[in-house]
């Protein structure tokens, strides 16, 4: 632009600046924008100036990141101005902000490169945000390594070869010598020790040294082989030390016996087994048998002699003897079990010898029973149990019932007769008749519950007769209902609850969503109408649209740390594009590393100072022990191994070791002395190792002896001679014995002869049967009459029922046999016995009495309608005695031997059933026909029926409206009528007469 150009330009600003501050008609826009070119013009039409507007840009809404300014109107355009002012807002402060770089976490340690020996390893992190527009970038590395395993690698230990043997510990007797071999690499660093002997020892010289034999001192005598008869003692000694290499043996015997008690031994008196027992002295009820025994061994050298008896007794035949059974004479009879009508007495015997021991029972009974007091018993009348009551004779009001009760039992023998009526009545239905209930007239309707819509409306009744008496009730409701105002009411239209709004029309940027809802009840009859409108729209999701980030590509790796041992090497990326309006962030770090030059770096070995000497192999000849050292550090990846050995080992404890003395096992015993009575017998044994080095010597014996062929001798037995016949065990019968008896003067030992068993000897004697009994080899057969082991008693037959006697006869008993006698009212010879019917012939009873035979005997019993003894019988009254079965309604009249009965006026019948006549069923009775005919036993009742009175044969009408007080109500009328009245209510009140009310009857 030239000179005169910006000369003129400035004048022409000045001129518009002048004007305007005149006028107010400048603007100065936005101040980053152009100045605004002034209108020259202005100054020719200054009222349309003044009608231009003025504006400026307002502030921005951020300070970075892309913001938003909207233009501010300082004066409005006039009628006739202008206006450049937008429309709308701008962006402003579009930089982007400052963010500064975050670091994200540590990642996990890498392996370590080595196992041990020393490695390393290391972690990294990356970027979770870079710096950008100018933020501060992440301070610190983003990888990191430390060492790792730093421990020393494990040596393993392992020998050398053996070395060659030194020299023996000894000359003879055997010693050590012992080799070793060396450490050829040490363990270190955990490494295992070295497995296996480092020393190892061997026998030498073992030839034995010479040694010379040695006794031992002589026991004691040890106790002799037997207490008397001449025994042997011994006693013993044995090699100390044995010869041994060449020494001198031991000279003399090893054992020294002699004799010991020579005194004889005593021999004990001993008896011999017991003989069998002899036979019995009786065949029943207890006898005696004996058996005997005899020295066996008599007693000799001071022995004891022999305790106890040569013979021996036992009971035998303890069974009793048969005895039978035998009754004893009958006695009296006892008392009658009835006074009267005939009972029962009886009498009983007893036995006078009961059966034993097998013998026969008694036959027959022990009891024997007749009959007594055969007159009749007196029986007193007694009624039947009560009828049930007859049907009453009104049904309401009052009436009459009757039952009736019979004779049960009637009275005889003089039994007294039955007291009190057959019949019986009562008052019955005496509720009062029944009045049924009814109704007044209907009420008017109430008033309508409701307006409009249906309401109800009721009206009501009362009762105008109450029931009573058990009359029935009223039947239907006291209300009555129904409905009233149905027509119907107005309804005002109602809207429905809104619904949700439904989903956005766009998920950012701005979009809009709408709700609606419609009429849920619809306006009817004249009712308000809706207001308002039936949808609803507003505007969401108006945040801005979100953007995700992205990364750029890796970088190359850089060049790794270390050159050995283990390293890192790194790469990294950098964010493209930064996330948004809540876009997804990038995901992964921003740095990534490796590791690198894993190869281990070279390590020299190095030895530990030596540990102490240990424990010798051995307490005594010739032992080692050793010492070891152990590597401090490997050698590795190439470096120099460690020199010399990791074990040293030396000689210790090369002093002898002490050598107890062993012996030989014994030798087999030599053979017995002797064969029998008790010899000895003896073994040996040597030193097969001598003690040596201060060793433990051998101790015991080098001899042993025991007892041998402990058995006795053989002994043969000796007998006595037999000795003489002993006395007889019984005078008569067939068990009578005598014994005799020998001795055993000496018993057989050991093997030697025995003697016989045979001691006792027995024999039969006095065999003999009393009164004319037959002897047998085992019994007496006693003869009829006598029993007995010998027949000496005599048999009593009668008392054990062992004889053939009737039994309607007595049996009496003589010396050796019985005789029987028929009993009095029986003839017979005594075996058989025959009744005696003593009414075939002249009896002591009574012409009106019959007699009846019984056995041995006979009875006497008065004919019926008579009384007595049989022998006396007299006329029975059976009327005055009560002993008639005439009915109790009957009359009876007593005849010679007999009775008659004949029913009493009202009742019908043969007189031992009399039944009552029903005069008012058989229209026979004079009753009134306004009265009821009530029968009765044997009669009848005539009684006037209600509203009627009089005897019952005439009943006149009762005028109940004349009574007091008056049956009927006050507000009431009463009007007789023929047995019975009415009450009706006066005018104006209302009731069933009885009672009556005082609303009026409508």
């Amino acid at each position: 632009m030239s000179i005169v150009n910006i000369l003129l330009c400035s004048l022409i600003l000045l001129i518009c600046v002048t004007e305007g501050q005149g006028q107010g008609q400048w603007n100065f826009g936005n101040p980053l924008g152009p100045w605004i070119v002034c209108d020259i013009a202005c100054r020719a039409n200054r009222t349309a100036c003044r009608a231009t507007c003025l504006w400026h840009w307002g502030p921005c809404s951020k300070e970075c990141g892309g913001g938003t300014q909207s233009p501010v109107e300082t004066r409005t355009m006039g009628a006739c101005g202008t206006c450049d002012k937008p429309s709308g807002p701008r962006a402003c402060n579009t930089q982007c902000c400052a963010v500064s770089c975050r670091w994200g976490s540590w990642s996990g340690w890498a392996r370590c490169s080595r196992n041990c020996g020393g490695g390393t390893q290391t972690r990294s992190r990356g970027y979770s945000r870079h710096a950008s527009c100018g933020g501060s970038s992440c301070a610190g590395p983003s990888s990191q390594s430390r060492s790792c395993n730093t421990d020393c690698c494990p040596v393993h230990c392992s020998l050398g070869s053996w070395g060659r043997y030194g020299s023996c510990s000894r000359n003879c007797g055997g010693g050590i010598q012992i080799r070793a071999k060396s450490v050829a690499t040490h363990s270190s660093c955990g490494g295992s020790g070295c497995s296996g002997l480092s020393t190892q020892p061997q026998t030498c010289n073992t030839q034995c040294c010479p040694r010379h034999c040695q006794w031992s001192s002589w026991t004691e005598f040890n106790s002799c082989s037997v207490s008397c008869g001449s025994g042997n003692q011994s006693r013993s000694r044995s090699v100390v030390v044995s010869a041994l290499c060449g020494g001198s043996s031991c000279t003399g015997d090893t054992s020294d016996t002699r004799v010991c008690n020579t005194d004889c031994c005593p021999v004990h008196c001993s008896w011999g087994s017991w003989g069998r027992y002899g036979s019995c002295s009786q065949h029943c009820g207890g006898g005696i048998q004996t058996r005997s025994r005899s020295v066996a061994v008599r007693s000799s050298c001071g022995g004891s002699g022999c305790s106890g008896s040569s013979t021996q007794s036992q009971t035998c035949n303890t069974q009793c003897c048969p005895v039978h059974c035998s009754w004893g004479s009958w006695g009296r009879y006892g008392s009658c079990s009835q006074h009267c009508g005939g009972g029962i007495q009886t009498r009983s015997r007893s036995v006078a010898v009961r059966s034993s021991c097998g013998g026969s029972g008694c036959s027959g009974s022990s009891t024997q029973s007749q009959t007594c007091n055969s007159q009749c018993c007196p029986v007193h009348c007694s009624w039947e149990s009560w009828g049930r009551y007859g049907s009453c004779s009104r049904n309401c009001g009052g009436g009459t019932q009757t039952r009736f009760r019979s004779v049960a039992v009637r009275s005889s023998c003089g039994g007294s007769g039955c007291s009190g009526s057959s019949t019986q009545s009562q008052r019955c239905n005496s509720q009062c008749c029944p009045v049924h209930c009814s109704w007044g007239s209907w009420g008017r309707y109430g008033s309508c519950s409701r307006n409009c819509g249906g309401g109800t409306q009721t009206r009501s009744r009362s009762v105008a007769v109450r029931s009573s008496c058990g009359g029935s009730g009223c039947t239907g409701s006291s209300t009555q209902p129904q409905t009233c105002n149905t027509q119907c009411c107005p309804v005002n239209c109602q809207w429905s609850s809104w619904t949700e709004f439904n989903s956005c029309s766009v998920s950012c940027g701005g979009g809009t969503q709408s709700r609606s809802r419609s009429v849920a009840v619809s306006t009817f009859r004249g009712g308000n109408s809706c207001a308002g409108d039936p949808r609803d729209t507003r505007v969401c999701n108006t945040l801005p649209c979100p953007i995700h980030c992205t990364w750029e590509n890796w970088t190359q790796w850089d060049e790794c740390n270390v050159t050995c041992g283990g390293g890192i090497q790194e790469r990294k990326r950098q964010v493209a594009i930064e996330a948004m309006h809540g876009g997804i962030g990038c995901s992964g770090f921003t740095s990534e590393s490796r590791s690198c030059n894993d190869i281990c770096c070279p390590v020299a070995c190095e030895w530990d100072v030596w540990a102490s000497w240990g424990e010798c192999s051995k307490s005594c000849g010739a032992g080692s022990h050793e010492r070891r050292r152990n590597v401090l550090v490997e050698e590795s990846c190439g470096g120099e191994t460690c020199a010399g050995n990791a074990t040293q080992v030396q000689l210790c404890n090369d002093v002898c070791c002490p050598l107890d003395c062993k012996w030989t096992e014994w030798t087999g015993w030599d053979r017995c002395s002797t064969t029998c009575g008790g010899g000895t017998q003896s073994r040996k044994r040597e030193v097969a190792t001598q003690a040596f080095c201060q060793g433990l010597p051998c101790t015991g014996a080098t001899n042993e002896t025991r007892k041998c062929s402990l058995n006795c001798c053989p002994v043969d037995c000796v007998m006595s001679e037999w000795s003489e016949w002993g006395s007889c065990s019984a005078t008569c019968g067939t068990h009578g014995y005598k014994t005799r008896t020998r001795n055993i003067t000496r018993e057989s030992q050991c093997g030697g002869q025995t003697c016989s068993n045979e001691l006792v000897q027995t024999s039969t004697c006095n065999r003999e049967c009393l009164n004319g009994g037959n002897v047998t080899t085992t019994e007496c057969f006693c003869k009829a009459g006598w029993a007995g082991t010998c027949c000496e008693t005599d048999v009593k037959e009668c008392q054990a029922n062992l004889h053939n006697c009737d039994v309607h006869a007595d049996c009496i008993n003589t010396f050796g046999g019985f005789h029987c006698i028929c009993k009095e009212g029986y003839t017979g010879d005594g075996i058989t016995c025959l009744n005696i019917n003593e009414c075939n012939a002249s009896t002591t009873c009574h012409t009106k009495a019959t007699c009846t035979d019984n056995q041995g005997s006979y009875t006497c019993t008065c004919d019926d309608g008579y009384t007595g003894d049989g022998q006396s019988c007299n006329d029975t009254d059976e009327c005055s005695a009560a002993q008639n079965d005439c009915d109790i309604s009957a009359t009876c009249q007593n005849t010679e031997g007999s009775y008659t009965c004949t029913c009493n006026a009202g009742y019908t019948g043969n007189g031992t059933s009399c039944q009552n006549l029903n005069e008012c069923d058989f229209d026979m009775n004079d009753c009134d026909q306004n009265a009821d005919c009530v029968d009765r036993p044997g009669s009848f009742t005539c009684i006037c029926i209600d509203g009627y009175s009089g005897n019952g044969t005439v009943c006149t009408d009762i005028n109940e409206c004349k009574a007091s007080p008056s049956p009927c109500h006050s507000k009431a009328t009463c009007t007789n009528t023929d047995g019975r009245y009415q009450c009706y209510c006066n005018d104006g009140f209302m009731g069933d007469g009885t009672n009556c009310t005082g609303k009026l009857k409508s």
